[in-house]
């Protein structure tokens, strides 16, 4: 699972990477923490950039990844909701396109809020809820071409904004990338049903990215 998590025709990640790197690039360099870092996607693109980077996942294979890319982070096997560091810990909190996976948003939120420093910056991104609610299901590719799925949970706009709110986290930016073409072609279903996955999706938001600020 943890070596074919992160597919390059991802389509959720080929609309979410640009919009995350445009907002990492404007950050000063710092302590950072990747919060449900999968294998260290963002991890190493934090550490490229300058940043001490620390990481953790509920998932040690996954881990086992993360570690495998980016020698130089501290990684912990941690979840969401009890996130096992001090508070007014990092200068940037990054979460990417997990807690959709997460049942407790009010409570994941508020652990990112609490180990952030004030006027520290939180990254998330997330997939959209038009898409969870309309049933898109993380995958990663299993043994004989098949499929296995990460459930998603719907967390509408108001539950992320209630729950910013009560972490004391103030939004600064929302950004909604929508689905295109590119990102279609990637699903690779075009030459089954021409016409059917446009007609459906393009031009619906299919990610999130939220940029928050800690009081």
């Amino acid at each position: 699972m943890a070596q074919g998590y992160d597919r390059p025709d991802n389509p959720v990640l080929l609309a979410e990477e640009p919009v995350v790197r445009e907002i990492l690039g404007t950050v000063p360099i710092g302590t950072a923490l990747d919060a449900a870092c999968g294998t260290g996607r963002w991890t190493q693109h934090l550490a490229s950039l300058g940043h001490a980077v620390t990481g953790f996942d509920a998932t040690p294979e996954m881990l086992e990844e993360a570690r495998r890319k980016v020698s130089a982070a501290h990684f912990e096997l941690a979840d969401l909701t009890a996130i096992p560091l001090p508070p007014d810990t990092f200068d940037l909190v990054v979460c990417t396109l997990a807690l959709t996976h997460c049942n407790e948003l009010p409570g994941a939120i508020s652990e990112l809020g609490r180990v952030a420093r004030s006027q520290g910056r939180i990254i998330i991104s997330d997939v959209h809820p038009l898409m969870a609610m309309l049933g898109s299901h993380a995958r990663y590719p299993r043994d004989q071409g098949e499929f296995g799925l990460v459930q998603s949970h719907v967390h509408q706009v108001s539950d992320y904004l209630s729950a910013f709110r009560d972490a004391g986290l103030s939004v600064t930016d929302c950004r909604e990338p929508v689905w295109t073409g590119d990102a279609i072609a990637a699903l690779g279903f075009g030459d089954q049903r021409p016409g059917l996955l446009e007609a459906a999706v393009e031009g619906l938001p299919i990610v999130i990215v939220w940029e928050l600020k800690k009081a």
